[in-house]
Order: C-alpha cells, then structure tokens, then sequence
C-alpha cells in the first residue's frame, strides 16, 4: 500500500508576554502644566509683533518683556525670539552694506585712476 496522507499541525498557542522591564528604570508621569498662565492668541501674537515693529519704543518694550520675570513664560520667549531676530537682521544689514560699501569704494577708485 502507498504512503499514508500527512495530517496538518495544530498551530501553536503562544501567550503574549510584555516586554521585560530595566530594574531601576524611572516611571515618568505625563507632562501636564507646562505653561503658566493662559496661552497667547493670535490676536496677542499680532499685537506682541506690531509692537515690537516701532523703532526704538519696540525694542526697549521686548527687552523689559523678555528680561521681566512677573511675565509669562510665553510672553518672555516670544519678546526673547524677537529680540534675537532683529540682532541677526542688523548684523546681516551690516555685513551687506559693508561688502556694497566696499565694491563701490574699490569701483570709483579704480574709475578715477585709469
């Protein structure tokens, strides 16, 4: 006689087992409160920006904002990230005017020499 028909295997039942936890690993809480105060709107955010935009009033009013600890922390960042753009746009206005400057002065030098 030929050979006998293989019956499947039953599959196998495995259990799910959770991942082992690190000895002395600290269990952290979910981060809840991490601004005080109320959130800036839109609305704050566009008044905080047109104010920093006047001249001069602008930047003394986001230096008493960003170095005044009574604020808000978001107000105190936002006056901080203006402050720090305007540096950089000024030191970017210095540098390109200093290269212009000095392309012009090398120009007329040389068109009042040959």
């Amino acid at each position: 006689s030929g050979p006998q028909p293989v019956e499947p295997a039953a599959p196998v039942q495995t259990a799910a087992v959770p991942a082992p936890q690190p000895a002395g690993m600290p269990r952290y809480r979910p981060m809840t409160g991490i601004f005080s105060g109320t959130p800036l709107t839109m609305y704050g955010m566009l008044g905080y920006l047109l104010l920093s935009a006047i001249p001069i009033a602008g930047w003394i009013v986001m230096m008493i904002f960003s170095f005044d600890m009574q604020n808000d922390e978001q107000r105190r960042n936002l006056a901080k990230a203006l402050l720090l753009f305007k540096l950089i746009c000024m030191a970017l206005i210095v540098l390109f005017a200093g290269v212009l400057g000095s392309g012009v002065l090398m120009v007329s030098l040389l068109q009042g020499i040959f």
